[in-house]
């Protein structure tokens, strides 16, 4: 089963505050589930989240020459 988190419980996560949760969904950025007023995050999704922002070290040298 994929297990469907709340916004705090992604940034416990991330390591970020709820707020930028809040606002990365609202961005688009992180596909989110909306049941009434409640917003929640499959697991699954988080981690094609990360793994489509994930820089290793090639590609930050690659951004700080261009």
């Amino acid at each position: 089963m994929n297990p469907l988190l709340k916004c705090r419980e992604v940034g416990e996560i991330l390591n970020i505050s709820k707020a930028y949760v809040y606002r990365l969904v609202v961005e688009g950025k992180i596909p989110h589930i909306q049941i009434g007023r409640s917003v929640r995050v499959r697991y699954d999704d988080l981690v094609v989240f990360l793994e489509n922002n994930y820089i290793t070290a090639d590609d930050d040298n690659q951004t700080q020459s261009i």
